[in-house]
């Protein structure tokens, strides 16, 4: 049974969608620059959106602030248990990030008291600086905002090409 992590009023399923597609951009850097797998991903994704969600509710914090709290937040996750695994390879990095994965899903992520159960967490629509993207009701604002971003990971990506190689000589010169 899955378990819904957020529902937001008015949007439907593309929140969600959009969501994955970030996951899966960060699926395709890590194992296109490293070629090695990494199986945490996602699970470290759904402990951002907790964070985000709860952050935003509870915190009142607005979406913009969270979102970026929940990544730093989920970085630091990610680093704790990235430290033991930085000098393995192959299956044993496999096994290191599938734990990770196993480990946030069965102790965080089914947690009714966490998640909110069934129905999940409910949020407003996002606003960003006053200005609602709702992309059922302002769908300017939302392709917009979805521009900005896919600008930004272009950037992110191009910088991650120019570290490639740079880390790529230092690997050479080590050997």
């Amino acid at each position: 049974m899955n378990v819904p992590l957020a529902s937001v009023s008015g949007f439907g399923f593309f929140l969600p969608l959009r969501a994955a597609e970030a996951v899966g951009i960060s699926i395709v850097i890590v194992t296109g620059y490293t070629g090695q797998l990494a199986l945490a991903p996602l699970a470290l994704a759904g402990v951002g959106a907790l964070i985000a969600v709860r952050l935003a509710n509870a915190g009142h914090l607005p979406i913009l602030m969270a979102l970026l709290t929940s990544a730093v937040c989920s970085a630091v996750i990610g680093l704790l248990f990235a430290l033991p695994a930085l000098r393995t390879r192959g299956a044993n990095l496999a096994i290191v990030t599938l734990s990770l994965g196993a480990v946030l899903n069965d102790v965080i992520l089914t947690n009714y008291n966490y998640t909110g159960g069934e129905s999940g967490i409910t949020l407003s629509p996002p606003e960003i600086f006053g200005w609602s993207i709702n992309p059922l009701t302002d769908l300017g604002r939302y392709a917009s905002v979805a521009v900005l971003i896919f600008l930004a990971v272009v950037v992110a990506r191009e910088q991650l090409d120019e570290l490639a190689v740079v880390l790529g000589r230092a690997d050479e010169q080590r050997h």
